[in-house]
C-alpha cells in the first residue's frame, strides 16, 4: 500500500514539475494558443452614472396592484382596485365605487405621477364614469379616497427604504408595467 502511495506521489510530483517549467517558459509547450491581435480595440468606457440616483427600485405593476387590493381591501365604498401603468409618469386606476345604496359605478381614473418631498404625489387628470352622468359631487369623495389611500399605501412603502439608507426619493418614472424610483442624498 505504502509502494502505490509513494508511486502516486511520485506521479504527481513530476507532472507538478512539468507543469511549473511549461509554465515558466524552460519548456516550451506543445500546445500553443492562438495569437490574437487587440491593437484596433477602442479603449473601454465608463459606465454612464446617474446625476441623482444612489439607489433605483423598479416595482412591477403586478406588485403594485397586490398592494392596492390590500391597502383598499378595507374601504366598503371602494373595492376591485386596478393599476394600469403607462409610459411618461401616467398611470390609470379603476375600481368599483359604491356611491350609496344604490348606485355602485365603476370608474377609470387617469394620474399623473410625480413627486414632492420625497414623497410620491398624484395628480387626478380625468374621471370616466363609463357614460353614466354621475354628478362629481356624488363621486368626487370616493375619488379623493381612493386617490389618498394610493398615495398613502405607496409612500408607506418608500418610508420603510429611507429611514433603512437615509436617502430620500428624487424622482420616479413609470413604462407600461413598471415604477421605476430613484433615491439619492
Amino acid at each position: 500500500m505504502k509502494v502505490i502511495a509513494g508511486l502516486v506521489l511520485g506521479m504527481l510530483a513530476v507532472c507538478g514539475i512539468g507543469a511549473g517549467a511549461v509554465a515558466l517558459g524552460l519548456i516550451p509547450s506543445p500546445i500553443t494558443a492562438p495569437q490574437r491581435n487587440v491593437q484596433g480595440l477602442p479603449p473601454l468606457k465608463p459606465l454612464a452614472q446617474s446625476n441623482v440616483a444612489d439607489i433605483s427600485v423598479t416595482l412591477s405593476e403586478r406588485y403594485l396592484n397586490q398592494q392596492l387590493a390590500r391597502g383598499v381591501a378595507q374601504d366598503a365604498q371602494v373595492s376591485n382596485t386596478q393599476m394600469d401603468l403607462h409610459a411618461n409618469n401616467l398611470a390609470n386606476i379603476s375600481a368599483t365605487v359604491q356611491v350609496n345604496s344604490l348606485l355602485r359605478v365603476t370608474p377609470n381614473i387617469s394620474l399623473q405621477l410625480g413627486t414632492a418631498n420625497g414623497r410620491i404625489v398624484i395628480n387626478v387628470l380625468q374621471v370616466n364614469v363609463g357614460g353614466f352622468g354621475v354628478p362629481s359631487s356624488l363621486i368626487e369623495p370616493q375619488i379623493q379616497q381612493l386617490k389618498q389611500n394610493t398615495e398613502n399605501d405607496l409612500n408607506g412603502q418608500l418610508i420603510v427604504l429611507q429611514n433603512s439608507t437615509g436617502l430620500k426619493l428624487q424622482t420616479l418614472s413609470t413604462t407600461e408595467n413598471s415604477l421605476t424610483l430613484e433615491f439619492g442624498q
